[in-house]
C-alpha cells in the first residue's frame, strides 16, 4: 500500500491539478510535504475514485471542485 500511495503521488506530480502538480510548492518544502501527505491520506480513505478524479481535474476535464468534495 505504501508503494501504491507513493506511485500515485508521483503520477499526480506530473498529471495532477494544483497544488499537487510539481510546479507548485517547490520553494516551500514543508508545504509540499503537507500536500503530499494529505493526498496519500485521502487516497487511503477515498480510494481509486479520488485518484481518478484528481487525474481528471489535472487534465482539464474536471470541474475544479475536487478539493471540497
Amino acid at each position: 500500500m505504501i508503494f501504491k500511495c507513493y506511485s500515485a503521488v508521483k503520477i499526480l506530480r506530473v498529471h495532477g491539478p494544483e497544488p499537487v502538480h510539481s510546479r507548485c510548492g517547490w520553494e516551500d518544502t514543508g508545504f509540499r510535504c503537507e500536500v503530499e501527505l494529505a493526498v496519500e491520506e485521502l487516497l487511503l480513505v477515498k480510494g481509486a475514485e479520488f485518484f481518478a478524479g484528481l487525474l481528471e481535474a489535472g487534465t482539464g476535464g474536471g470541474d475544479g471542485n475536487w478539493a471540497v468534495e
